[in-house]
């Protein structure tokens, strides 16, 4: 009789340790939080990202709120090459 696989030992075993388990890191953003401002951050994440999603665009971004910055700032950098007809190699941070 298996009660719990191995997986799901190291997940309780972590989470009472206070640790994000190594399950959940492989899957999300990297942080050497511990688990309690891990959990706090990723709310405050979700929460910016629902804002913009039902708000519109924010006046400001967090950009260490996303997980890959360099390509927010990429994409923002080709919407103003395109609004301003501009090449985007010609554009400088």
């Amino acid at each position: 009789l298996v009660v719990m696989s191995s997986e799901l030992e190291a997940v309780a075993g972590a989470l009472f340790n206070g640790q994000v388990p190594e399950l959940w890191a492989k899957k999300a953003y990297p942080s050497l939080k511990p688990l309690a401002s891990w959990v706090s951050d990723l709310v405050a994440r979700l929460r910016f990202f629902a804002t913009w999603i039902s708000d519109g665009k924010p006046r400001s971004y967090w950009i260490s709120g996303f997980f890959f910055t360099q390509s927010f700032i990429t994409g923002t950098m080709q919407n103003y090459a395109r609004q301003h007809t501009v090449a985007i190699d010609r554009l400088r941070f």
